[in-house]
């Protein structure tokens, strides 16, 4: 939702603003789904790898993909699960995403209002309860480490990502710009598997004390957030014609479309 674009209007995603800085030799191609995360990612990275070529690939760390990566929403969610011999398709094709009684509560604002009366409680982009006093910032602080099992899963995941790139000859790049207490277990499967890890966390958190770059009781990015996004992302694309040459960025998360982008 973070790439997607939660919480801001067209033209303020920071792909948005990234092709704006770039310019025209320079096709940035956003493929950014709300919810994603790193499992639906590769899904899209496979099938987007088979129809075109991209010379760099970023994909964009939420530190909540670790846990997504493990939850396959009661079958609702495509992904993969870890076997002894790698990677194991999961949920491929997935269920119904809503059964008729949660699409009627959907659509009808009346039922929907009832609804959350009863609950109570507030939920956050990604269906967790929260409470109504979100603290303002970084809402992934306080976010918990990923478990053995998610590392893991992860780390297979980001495998066969490379693998992916590698097949089709773009750069693979994983960007961190949220420091959490998951995203040091991140960079070390990045150092271990020898990835091209992005790390622009300490950036990020360094502008806090002079704009607000998340909205509040949210957590997503503001414009003033995309647009330093888009400021810190722009330096490290390769451009043509220049030592590091590139014609197109894929854009995902949290990984992440103009088809517009996740989480």
């Amino acid at each position: 939702s973070y790439v997607w674009g939660w919480g801001v209007g067209q033209g303020e995603v920071f792909t948005d603003r990234l092709q704006s800085i770039l310019g025209p030799d320079v096709a940035i191609h956003n493929r950014g789904v709300n919810a994603y995360s790193t499992a639906q990612q590769l899904l899209v990275l496979e099938r987007e790898s088979a129809t075109g070529s991209f010379d760099e690939i970023l994909v964009v760390f939420v530190p909540n993909d670790f846990d997504d990566n493990l939850d396959g929403k009661k079958g609702r969610r495509p992904g993969f699960a870890l076997g002894k011999d790698g990677l194991v398709a999961r949920n491929q094709p997935p269920a119904r995403l809503m059964n008729p009684v949660a699409r009627l509560l959907k659509r009808s604002r009346a039922l929907g209002w009832i609804d959350r009366g009863l609950t109570g409680l507030t939920a956050d982009p990604h269906g967790q309860p929260v409470p109504e006093d979100w603290p303002p910032g970084n809402p992934w602080l306080g976010y918990h480490a990923a478990s053995q099992e998610a590392v893991e899963l992860m780390a297979a995941l980001l495998s066969r990502m490379a693998g992916v790139a590698d097949s089709t000859g773009a750069r693979l790049r994983i960007v961190i710009l949220m420091e959490s207490p998951n995203a040091g277990q991140l960079r070390m499967l990045c150092s271990q598997q020898g990835l091209d890890c992005l790390d622009l966390a300490p950036q990020m958190t360094a502008s806090e004390a002079e704009e607000s770059l998340y909205l509040d009781g949210d957590g997503h990015w503001t414009p003033p957030g995309h647009r330093r996004v888009a400021n810190l992302l722009a330096p490290h694309l390769r451009l043509p014609g220049k030592q590091e040459s590139s014609g197109s960025s894929l854009s995902g998360a949290r990984p992440g479309s103009r088809s517009r982008p996740d989480r």
